[in-house]
């Protein structure tokens, strides 16, 4: 029982405190969140500087092709989306085949307590993983919001 009291006292929530007891498949799962960390901000700012490149068209082949532009930047924010719910959808098998390991365990005080601190390691880790999928949607929302800004300013 001393181990839970420890666990419910003190909640391990940072990734780094959380590190050691999570699973190989949770730490390749952590280093492709932070790849498509690293992917989400290269291209929401190489999607901002390439709409500062076109930012005032003025003949009407500059317009047609700031139009052509957006468009190629709404697809890249597009795909951005797919591989964030793609990397959603692998979060929650990954979490849901951490869970199935409760039913292995045969219950007394000892076992219960590593039972209780399992699950809330398991916890932690999804608390850590859905504040960075916050940030992963919020990334491409505030870009989209500056292509749809810009693109109403074009001549029609």
């Amino acid at each position: 029982m001393q181990v839970s009291v420890m666990f419910m006292s003190r909640p391990p929530y940072a990734l780094w405190s959380i590190w050691k007891q999570l699973s190989d498949l949770q730490h390749l799962f952590v280093l492709t969140v932070c790849a498509l960390c690293l992917y989400s901000a290269f291209s929401a700012v190489s999607t901002m500087l390439r709409l500062r490149a076109v930012k005032n068209p003025n003949s009407d082949e500059g317009i047609s092709s700031a139009r052509h532009c957006v468009d190629a930047l709404r697809n890249r924010c597009a795909n951005l989306r797919c591989v964030t719910t793609a990397s959603f959808y692998l979060f929650g098998v990954l979490l849901l085949l951490g869970f199935q390991t409760v039913g292995s365990y045969k219950m007394d005080d000892a076992v219960m307590a590593q039972l209780l601190g399992s699950f809330v390691v398991n916890c932690a880790f999804a608390a850590n993983v859905f504040a960075v999928f916050l940030v992963l949607h919020l990334v491409p929302w505030f870009v989209v919001s500056r292509l749809n800004t810009y693109s109403q300013r074009l001549p029609r």
